[in-house]
């Protein structure tokens, strides 16, 4: 039997899943799409972009999906 510590630990596991896929346009343009999705444990919290600019963590044991999709201009 796992102690309880162990047991809290083990609660708080998360596991993430990411894609990405860039197609060039030319020689200095192409498109992007990212996407993310974050499976959190039970106790766990952890969101998909720690660098959000507004705290974006979701309920424990909620999952999170993010998607970024962009145009990249090479000068």
């Amino acid at each position: 039997r796992l102690a309880a510590a162990d047991d809290q630990v083990l609660a708080a596991d998360a596991y993430l899943a990411i894609a990405r896929v860039t197609y060039l346009l030319s020689k200095r343009s192409s498109v992007y799409v990212a996407g993310a999705h974050m499976f959190n444990g039970h106790a766990a919290t952890f969101s998909v972009s720690s660098t959000s600019p507004v705290p974006a963590a979701p309920a424990a044991a909620r999952a999170q999906t993010g998607v970024m999709i962009g145009v990249r201009e090479l000068f």
